[in-house]
């Protein structure tokens, strides 16, 4: 009986202590959270010379979300759509997703990532909020398909380059 009464109390340690490392972990998330701030702001998506609103920008689906961590980091939710009916080169004309981009000083991934997609999010990460508030997308690829299908074109993709801009929403 001695012996089942110390494991008893020492599975009972065990309990306690995880419950403590769960409350401590649940309350440094908590924490962490407290200490970021999320701020909205609209999206124009421009050609690489930043002045002129690129045919990208058909993609914005609304305004992006932006949070920032206490540490200066930052993450930007944009809600893009595909670009229905694309003209290319006025050449052809096609649907076009948004699959990847490629941006100085940050990165950005696009989910979901399928073949086809009737809305997706592109999420930029980065150090730091730029101070004029662009983010240089170097390169992108933006995969065509037949208008209304997910039967790739003949030109599978295209690969521009351009400028996101963000501007404050006013609350």
């Amino acid at each position: 009986m001695t012996r089942s009464k110390s494991i008893s109390k020492r599975l009972g340690a065990m309990l306690m202590a995880c419950a403590m490392m769960f409350a401590m972990a649940v309350s440094a998330n908590a924490a962490d959270t407290a200490n970021e701030t999320t701020e909205t702001y609209q999206v124009t998506i421009y050609k690489k010379n930043g002045t002129s609103i690129s045919m990208a920008n058909g993609i914005v689906a609304g305004n992006a979300t932006v949070t920032t961590a206490a540490d200066g980091k930052a993450r930007v939710d944009i809600p893009i759509k595909p670009i229905y009916n694309y003209t290319a080169m006025g050449m052809f004309t096609a649907d076009g997703y948004l699959k990847s981009v490629v941006l100085s000083g940050a990165t950005g991934i696009v989910t979901p990532n399928t073949i086809t997609y009737p809305s997706a999010t592109l999420t930029i990460t980065a150090n730091s909020m730029p101070t004029n508030l662009r983010f240089a997308v170097t390169s992108s690829r933006i995969d065509l398909y037949k208008v209304g299908t997910s039967n790739p074109y003949w030109m599978s993709h295209v690969s521009p380059a351009f400028v996101i801009a963000l501007t404050p929403v006013s609350a």
